[in-house]
This record gives C-alpha cells, structure tokens and sequence, in this order.
C-alpha cells in the first residue's frame, strides 16, 4: 500500500515537472516569437510587428511637429497604417517628417489632421491609401515621390493645394482623388498614367491648367474624371496621341501643345515650423511652385541672400538652420522643362529658443513579460499545492 501510495506521489511530481517544464517552453517560444505579431508601443507610437518589419498603428503624442522613427522596437518602420493618425492627438499635427524607410502610406492614415499645412512623401513610398490625406484641410502643398505607383480613391479631397505634380512612375490615379480641392489650379500628371478613376478633379473650381506628361494618352479614363470650369485648358506634346488643341479629351478642352511658346514657371514656398527658432531644423517645401505649360525640373536655394544657390534639388524640399536671431532672407529658383526660370524671395524670422528635442521613450512591457510573469505564477501555485499535498 505505501508502495502504491509513493509511486502515485512520484507520477504526481513527474506530471507537475513536465507541466512545468512546458509552460517555460511556451514562455520562451513567446518571448523570441512572439514580435511577429505583437502589438508594442514605443516613443509616442504604437505599432506592430510582422516578418521583422513595423507597422505604425497610432500616435498617442501631443506634439504639433514630428519625426516618424525609421525603427521602432528594433525593427525598420516601413508601413504608415490604417487610420494611424486619425485621432484626437492626430489632429494636432502641423508637419510630419516621414522617414525614407517607409513604403506604404495606409487608408485613411491622416484623415481629418486638419493642421497638417505640408506634407513631402519620400521616394521610397511605392503606394498612397485610400483617402490618405482626406479633409485635411489646411494641407496647402504636396510632394509626391518619384516611386509612387498608385493613388488610392480620394487620396487628397478636400484639401487646399493650388498645385500638384504626379511623378512619371505613377500608373493609376483613384476615383475621386482630388474631389472638391477647389483652390487647386495646376495639375501636371506624369507620363505613365494609364488610369485615372471617375470624379478625380470633381468640384476642382479654380483649376486652369492640367499637364500632361506622356505620349500616350491614358487608356482607362472615368465619363467624369474633370467637372472643371470650361476655361480650363489641356497640355501635352505635339508628337503625343492626345486630342489637338480646341478638341475634347474626355470632356477637358486641350490648348496649346508642349513646346510650342513657352510660359516661365511660377515659384513658391512654404515652410515649417512657421516660427522657427536657432539651430531647429526648418523644412522648406516648393511644392507649390507650378509651370503652366509644362513642369519644374530643379529647385535651387539660396540661403543668405548672396545671389549664389547653396543647394540644388530635383524634388522641392529642403532643410536649413540658423544659430543666430535674425531675419533672413531666402530665395528658391525653379527651373521647368524648356529651361525657363523664376523665383520667389521670402524673409524668414528666426528667434532665439532650443532646436530639436529628443524623442521620448514610453514603452511600456509586452505580451511576451506578461506571459512568463504569468508561467511563473502558475509554477508558483503548484509549488504551494505540493507543499500541501
């Protein structure tokens, strides 16, 4: 009888061990696994993590300027997600610095951040969600980069820019993507577009120019892609297969061919944070800076009001500092496709104050903590039910 009493106590302990020893593995399992699919928040962001790569999910921060990190949680950002910065803290934003790490911009990310005033896409972003930017509606200038492929359906409604270019890679524009933008003047659509969805310039009222890049004419266009006021005009190249001047390209009346009498292109820039201090990071952004009849091929910038252009660059952003109070005068210079130039000048104040501040590091525990804590505690409760055994 004692026999059979101590081998039954020794299965006991040889079923708790294995318990035990199997709660740790899955812990274990957790901890080095478990980032494929966490959801973490660090700095003022959450995020996720899939295939060793990061998603941001959210902003929890109450600053007006940020940088998105290019890594989180050890991981590279590459993905802006859904809805990420549609929320009450996501309104406060005025300019978002978005670094090159990312690639996708998601549906919906920055719908109603009202204050954003410009936004530049970097050329490693391949696609723009669906309504991205909607109902921002103080977002007066839009870079978008050179690796863009696709626009998402309302992508930019209702935001106030006067003027946008679409790059040569992009090949499919969405349904109602610039939809009532009706401060928007100058469209330039790159020479790859082969789509461009219904009501894309719906309710567009100030619009009087829209150039066209390619030789061949989009093949897939929606019966109401342009509401525009008749006086709007058409451009492209003489040699391309677009309708001649006078005649309808799907409603839009083209005018004179590219090539033919140039019109000089028109400078502009804006600039955040609008009341910059020394040695803070400024970004400046061209954007809004338009050719008529064709499209601004260089940007170049003079910092000191020496006549001589510091710097040169193909896209429109840029970034200076000061380490001194002062009032200094800067000058963009744009160059179009025919050669032609023009420039704006605009005095910028700088006042005393610190630059840029550091990130801050919220982070708070994962799933992978809690779950040992919690196969720590179950070992714990068997030790005791042992004890009383």
């Amino acid at each position: 009888m004692f026999y059979l009493f101590g081998e039954a106590e020794s299965n006991m302990k040889k079923m708790k061990f294995k318990l035990f020893v199997c709660m740790l593995l899955i812990g274990t399992y957790f901890v080095v696994n478990f980032n494929m699919i966490s959801a973490e928040q660090e700095y003022d962001y959450n995020y996720t993590i899939s295939n060793g790569e990061a998603t941001i999910t959210g902003y929890i921060g109450a600053d007006e300027i940020i940088t998105i990190p290019s890594t989180i949680g050890g991981y590279p950002t590459v993905k802006i997600g859904d809805y990420a910065f549609h929320s009450i803290n996501g309104h406060l934003l005025t300019f978002v610095n978005i670094p090159s790490s990312i690639k996708t911009i998601g549906d919906y990310a920055f719908q109603y951040c009202k204050k954003l005033t410009f936004v530049t896409i970097p050329n490693s972003v391949t696609s723009i969600g669906e309504g991205a930017f909607v109902h921002c509606s103080s977002l007066a200038s839009v870079t978008i980069g050179s690796s863009v492929k696709n626009i998402g359906d309302r992508a930019f409604s209702y935001c106030p820019m006067t003027s946008v270019f679409i790059p040569d890679n992009v090949t499919t524009i969405g349904n109602y993507t610039f939809q009532y933008c009706q401060f928007l003047t100058y469209v330039t659509i790159g020479s790859k577009v082969s789509t461009i969805g219904d009501r894309v310039l719906d309710y567009c009222n100030s619009l009087t120019s829209i150039t066209f890049l390619g030789l061949n004419a989009p093949t897939i266009v929606g019966p109401h892609w342009f509401t525009g006021p008749i006086e709007a005009r058409g451009h492209a190249y003489a040699n391309s297969n677009f309708p001649a001047p006078e005649e309808k390209f799907y409603g839009l009346t083209m005018g004179i061919v590219i090539g033919g009498e140039n019109k000089p292109p028109v400078a502009d820039f804006i600039w955040m944070p609008s009341n910059p201090k020394t040695n803070q990071t400024i970004t400046f952004g061209a954007a809004n800076s338009y050719d008529p009849d064709g499209s601004i091929t260089f940007y170049e910038w003079d910092w000191n009001n020496d006549g001589v252009y510091e710097e040169y660059y193909t896209t429109s952003p840029a970034i200076h500092s000061w380490p001194q109070v002062g009032n200094y005068p800067v000058t963009v210079r744009v160059t179009d496709n025919e050669g032609a130039t023009n420039t704006k000048k605009i005095t910028i104040s700088v006042s005393n104050g610190s630059g840029n501040g550091d990130a801050k590091n919220k982070g708070i525990p994962g799933f992978e903590l809690i779950f040992v804590i919690y196969a720590i505690a179950i070992t714990i409760l068997l030790w005791k039910k042992k004890r009383t055994v």
